[in-house]
């Protein structure tokens, strides 16, 4: 029950805010380390995934969104950071690429996923089994991802192949001042 221009702005507020705060989750997530950030960023954006079930108007739902997105815009920056941490620059190129494998097996499968979600539970439901998938997703990440430095089952060997041609590890700087340079 909402019209195309209503439609236009629940979009564009979900674009404006991924496109703004792609370089705030990249400094908060070089800021408190990869696991964290994106555990944060995660999280929220699972919650906000599930509050868009309560949802009563096109205008609340353009908040989430916007909400939605600020949360989501850290998936590029994280996965770079992953990449850059787990991966010697002469391999990156490969890892990126099943990355991107990654990304579209998700986009692939996330439409039929949601169509039965929301046969099955309503259009409430399907925001709250995602959430909750998402949440699950979290869960995992928090147990499961480790730093090289810190992983349980890598190798010295390992690890310095890893670290054969990486830069030095950045130095943490304020907001702005690490958007200058």
């Amino acid at each position: 029950g909402i019209t195309t221009e209503q439609y236009s702005w629940i979009v564009g507020a979900f674009q404006l805010a991924y496109t703004i705060f792609q370089p705030l989750c990249g400094w908060l997530i070089d800021v408190i380390g990869l696991k964290v950030g994106f555990l944060v960023c995660a999280s929220i954006w699972a919650l906000m995934c599930m509050f868009h079930a309560g949802a009563g108007s096109w205008l609340h739902l353009a908040i989430l969104r916007f909400f939605m997105g600020a949360a989501e815009a850290a998936a590029t920056p994280a996965n770079a950071k992953t990449l850059g941490e787990w991966f010697p620059k002469k391999e990156r190129p490969i890892a990126a690429g099943w990355a991107g494998v990654g990304f579209s097996i998700g986009a692939m499968l996330a439409p039929p996923i949601i169509v039965i979600a929301h046969s099955y539970l309503g259009w409430q439901g399907a925001f709250m089994f995602s959430g909750v998938l998402a949440m699950l997703w979290v869960v995992l990440w928090w147990l499961f991802y480790h730093d090289p430095e810190k992983h349980p089952n890598l190798s010295k060997t390992e690890l310095d192949f890893i670290k054969q041609d990486n830069e030095p590890a950045p130095v943490k700087l304020p907001f702005f001042t690490a958007l200058k340079t």
